[in-house]
């Protein structure tokens, strides 16, 4: 087969009328930028000496919101947080993703070049309008620097190779760049999709002459890669009711007693990664799926309409208690091998069985669970 490739005039056309007004705005942009990093810098210097990290983060977010994000506000802002000891994993993500790291090479080499004026006089917004070689530079060093060196604080290996990198530190840098085997594979591992197999017990958080007791429970779930903030999870768990009394349920025009011998949830939940430290791992989740009770009661329909070759067209339909399960967890992981982990997840459900209109018993609608899982 032959591919024929044509060239439309009127892009050209499109390309040579949209690229002034491109520049246009590239450059008032560039000047509305330029005296602002001037003043901001002379303040942030000595700010960032007495640790006045609140009108520091002023003037950061007032430079993101004039020169847009950059290299040098995402380092300081960074810092910032590193110092703080406040969450970072997406903020740093981001910083390599958007190729940062690379920039900021850029900016040390050129730092030790001897006509670092000139370069910067050139290319000034290449260097976010930042003078090579001016105090803040220093003084982010520096800051690195202790950070570092800092007893205080737990950095993972990505927070340590950025911090290396803001300390111009690039012995640390090549150090942490070659990680043993067993750790390139953990980091594989956790980029692949689990599969997680849950037992524990379920039962009512108060209330009393509760239908529903304290009963086993069984699941099996898909989860998403640990290597995203964000955590997706979905799958089927299962309740044995081996501690559950008799309700009433109404079927047609007659109330039935009956008694349930599972309820089965399907659903999912989303999850945020706050805490993965070496061999450990927290997700707190937010939960929602459908919750049903089965009742025991089914009955054979026939459809006069249909019959296929192997039988009479009759069906069998199930009479069930149906509502929405909302619920909320924590879920601790610990890895036991480079793919597995075992954890712990302590949960709330909250299940509104009343919105059965057939359901004739009042069933209790606060939970709680304890759960051990196995992701593999």
């Amino acid at each position: 087969m032959k591919l024929t490739l044509t060239f439309n005039p009127l892009y050209l056309i499109l390309i040579i009328l949209i690229a002034p007004y491109s520049a246009s705005a590239q450059q008032a942009n560039a000047q509305r930028c330029e005296p602002l990093m001037h003043e901001s810098l002379s303040k942030l210097v000595p700010l960032l000496e007495k640790n006045d990290f609140a009108n520091s983060t002023q003037l950061i977010e007032s430079m993101i919101a004039t020169c847009g994000t950059n290299e040098f506000n995402q380092r300081l802002k960074i810092t910032l947080a590193l110092i703080s000891n406040n969450n970072t994993p997406s903020q740093i993500d981001q910083y390599f993703n958007d190729g940062l790291d690379q920039k900021l090479i850029k900016r040390w080499n050129s730092t030790d070049k001897k006509n670092f004026q000139d370069l910067f006089k050139k290319q000034p917004q290449e260097y976010d309008f930042v003078p090579l070689r001016h105090p803040i530079d220093s003084l982010l060093k520096l800051k690195a620097q202790a950070l570092l060196s800092s007893a205080s604080y737990d950095w993972s290996p990505q927070e340590r190779k950025l911090i290396a990198l803001f300390a111009d530190d690039f012995d640390e840098i090549a150090a942490l760049s070659t990680p043993s085997e067993d750790q390139i594979d953990i980091e594989h591992y956790k980029g692949k999709t689990g599969i997680l197999a849950y037992v524990g017990g379920y039962g009512p958080l108060g209330g009393r002459n509760t239908t529903f007791g304290y009963n086993p429970t069984l699941g099996i779930t898909i989860m998403s890669s640990l290597n995203r903030n964000f955590i997706f999870e979905g799958g089927i768990k299962v309740r044995i009711n081996s501690s559950d009394k008799n309700f009433d349920y109404q079927l047609y025009d007659e109330v039935v007693s009956v008694n349930s011998s599972a309820s089965i949830f399907v659903g999912g939940n989303v999850g945020y990664k706050v805490y993965d430290r070496d061999k450990y791992v927290i997700i707190p989740k937010l939960i929602i799926g459908w919750d049903m009770i089965t009742t025991g009661l089914s009955e054979t329909v026939y459809n006069d309409n249909y019959y296929d070759e192997y039988g009479d067209g009759s069906s069998t339909k199930f009479h069930n208690v149906n509502t929405l399960h909302l619920g909320a967890s924590l879920a601790t992981m610990y890895r036991v091998s480079k793919r597995n982990y075992i954890g712990l997840e302590l949960g709330y459900h909250h299940t509104p069985y009343q919105w059965d209109n057939n359901l004739v018993t009042n069933i209790y609608q606060h939970y709680g669970s304890l759960e051990l899982f196995f992701r593999f």
